[in-house]
């Protein structure tokens, strides 16, 4: 990990507090991957307020452009101030942080589950995964919540959909409209990120289908490198720092709170 001064490319209002972004970051982006995240120090000049940095999963690796994509919902403070940078402002970053994914071009069949803002760091691994068979179950509390859709449909038309409101796709949740189409001989291996409670079923499902995987955990964070245990959660071998044990765990290893 590196501290490095990005020039944000591009920002754009993709509505319901959400945003996107585009830094230039040459040198976290070269080692970057697919699962790791970036910490975005929210504050001008030589201000420290807020003083502890934002932390942000990789939505697109550009390693020949030398550019990030984040995806974020404006929550607090520091992302309400990132959600009002403009073209050509400088913003200072740590990483990249964190354990990524298992590279998906191990595999032969994919399963990819994105719940809500729980999609971005899946969409690098899908990108990757452009010579995999992968299927995606995408979910929201609403049609206008899917953001980039479109471009997800343009590497895959193996998108199965579900919205609480039933505005796209199934009414309900992924894991209930996965569980009616998949068995055990659906794919190799699964990736997962979302909230804990949909991760908790994804868990249990893939279980019982006999199909391994991984999940990478939201947790709040405040250093982002292990030093203040802010964001530890329960595994099979202990507690463990989903900053730098993770975020990415395999699934066996996570234990969730019945």
């Amino acid at each position: 990990m590196q501290i490095e001064t990005g020039e944000l490319i591009n920002i754009t209002d993709k509505g319901n507090n959400l945003f996107h972004l585009i830094i230039k970051a040459d040198k976290i982006a070269d080692k970057a991957l697919p699962g790791q995240f970036i910490q975005v120090y929210c504050s001008e000049g030589e201000s420290y307020d807020p003083l502890l940095p934002r932390p942000f999963s990789l939505f697109r690796i550009e390693k020949e452009k030398g550019c990030l994509e984040l995806v974020f919902r404006v929550v607090g403070r520091g992302t309400s101030w990132l959600s009002k940078r403009h073209t050509g402002s400088s913003l200072k970053l740590l990483g990249p942080l964190g354990r990524g994914f298992t590279d998906p071009r191990e595999f032969s069949r994919v399963l990819i589950f994105a719940g809500g803002i729980g999609m971005p760091p899946l969409f690098s691994v899908a990108e990757v995964s452009k010579e995999v068979d992968f299927t995606l179950f995408y979910g929201a509390r609403s049609q206008g919540e899917l953001i980039f859709l479109e471009r997800w449909q343009q590497m895959t038309d193996q998108i199965f959909l579900a919205t609480d409101d039933g505005s796209a796709g199934q009414q309900g949740n992924i894991v209930e409209l996965a569980s009616s189409l998949l068995d055990s001989g659906s794919a190799d291996f699964y990736y997962a990120c979302g909230p804990r409670p949909m991760l908790k079923a994804v868990k249990r499902l893939m279980a019982k289908l006999k199909i391994p995987g991984e999940l990478s955990l939201e947790e709040r964070m405040a250093c982002g490198v292990g030093a203040c245990l802010g964001c530890v959660c329960r595994t099979t071998s202990g507690y463990a720092r989903v900053c730098t044990e993770g975020p990415v765990f395999a699934a066996e290893e996570v234990v969730f709170n019945e």
